[in-house]
C-alpha cells in the first residue's frame, strides 16, 4: 500500500503505511527506500537521508538509495560525499542513466566540464529521451566554447519540447553571441 500511496503522490499515507510495513519487517530495504523518497518529496531531507542510509546498510547494492544519498549530499554542498555515493552507484549499476545524469550535472555546476560531458553522454546513451541531459551537456559544451555541439544538443532537447532548450536555441543558436547563459 505504501508504494501505491507514494505513486499517487500521497506522501502522508505512504509514510504511515511504509512504517507499518517496517513494524513487521524492520529489514525491508524497499520500504526504507520509499520512506526516504517520501520524506525527500516532503522536503525533510535529513530524514530522507537517514532512511536511504538505512536501506543501503541492509542492501549494499541499492543503487537507487545511493543516488538519493548523493543528491542530498550535493544539495547540502558536500560534493565529496555526493561523489562517493554516485561512484558507488555507478559500480553497482553501470547502465543506470539517472546516476550519470545527476553526477554529470553536479560536475557541470562545479565547472568540471570534461567530467560533465563524459557522464551526460553516458546518461544519454542509457536514456536518449532525457531532454535535461541534452540541455546540461549543451551547457558543458557551451562553457568549453564548443557552440556548434552545444546548439546540436539544445536542438535535440528543443525537439523534445524542453522549454530551457527552446530558450537556449533562440538566444545562442540563431544569432552569434558571446554572452553566457543564465
Amino acid at each position: 500500500k505504501g508504494t501505491s500511496y507514494f505513486k499517487q503522490g500521497d506522501m502522508d499515507n505512504a509514510i504511515v503505511s511504509l512504517k507499518k510495513t517496517l513494524d513487521y519487517d524492520s529489514n525491508f530495504d524497499k520500504a526504507l527506500h520509499y520512506l526516504g523518497n517520501a520524506y525527500y518529496q516532503k522536503g525533510q531531507k535529513d530524514l530522507a537521508l537517514s532512511y536511504y542510509l538505512d536501506a543501503i546498510a541492509i542492501n549494499p547494492k541499492d543503487s537507487l538509495s545511493m543516488v538519493g544519498v548523493g543528491l542530498i549530499y550535493y544539495e547540502k554542498g558536500n560534493i565529496s560525499e555526493a561523489t562517493i555515493y554516485y561512484d558507488k552507484a555507478v559500480k553497482i549499476a553501470p547502465k543506470f542513466s539517472m546516476v550519470y545524469f545527476n553526477r554529470g550535472t553536479m560536475y557541470g555546476q562545479n565547472k568540471q566540464y570534461q567530467y560533465s560531458l563524459h557522464d551526460l553522454t553516458k546518461a544519454i546513451k542509457y536514456d536518449s529521451q532525457n531532454s535535461e541531459a541534452y540541455v546540461n551537456r549543451g551547457l558543458a559544451h557551451f562553457y568549453m566554447k564548443n557552440i556548434p555541439l552545444a546548439c546540436k544538443d539544445w536542438e535535440k532537447a528543443k525537439n523534445m519540447g524542453n522549454a530551457k532548450a527552446i530558450q537556449a536555441v533562440g538566444y545562442y543558436c540563431t544569432k552569434k553571441s558571446d554572452k553566457k547563459p543564465n
